[in-house]
């Protein structure tokens, strides 16, 4: 919802008037949404069910930039159609008041995530003063975010600990 607002503001402000009618910027609007659709669909769900994992980061570039796109032709199909219906001075101070509000639930949301890990991280890391002075051997420490534990993938993140203390190897207790 940010990114469609922010590219109908900029879309306002450095892009010439629409010329299209107000269906065909409908149909425009629709287009774009079910391209962005069927290209998420294509890429990621094709890859999910051909490989059981998320397709590699160089795919998802792809997936992101079409995506993008189709939010900017959205944007001025949008743009167009406000453009149709409404003044222009109002339009201004719609977009004026949409950016605002915009802008302000995207600062409640990321302030509401980083409280939450901000919880997870602080508890990760007493977590790990406490252990680090038991070295070589220390208990598992749960992942933060998702993030692999010691004894998780190989264990290559016990690895990392060991040789950055230069120890020879860490022995993980549970």
């Amino acid at each position: 919802m940010g990114t469609l607002g922010l590219f109908t503001i900029a879309m306002y402000f450095f892009s010439k008037k629409s010329k299209l009618v107000p269906k065909k910027n409908i149909f425009l609007m629709g287009a774009s949404v079910g391209a962005s659709i069927l290209i998420t669909t294509a890429v990621i769900g094709s890859g999910f069910y051909s490989m059981s994992i998320i397709p590699p980061d160089r795919t998802l570039f792809i997936v992101t930039t079409m995506i993008l796109m189709c939010f900017m032709v959205f944007a001025y199909a949008l743009l167009g159609l406000t453009r149709h219906y409404l003044d222009k001075k109002w339009v201004v101070w719609l977009l004026i008041t949409a950016s605002i509000a915009i802008s302000a639930i995207l600062i409640a949301s990321i302030n509401f995530r980083f409280g939450r890990a901000k919880k997870e991280i602080v508890s990760y890391a007493n977590n790990w003063d406490r252990e680090v002075q038991n070295l070589p051997v220390i208990r598992n420490i749960p992942s933060v975010g998702g993030l692999d534990d010691f004894t998780g993938n190989g264990g290559w993140v016990a690895t990392c600990v060991a040789k950055y203390y230069g120890y020879k190897s860490v022995k993980i207790v549970k």
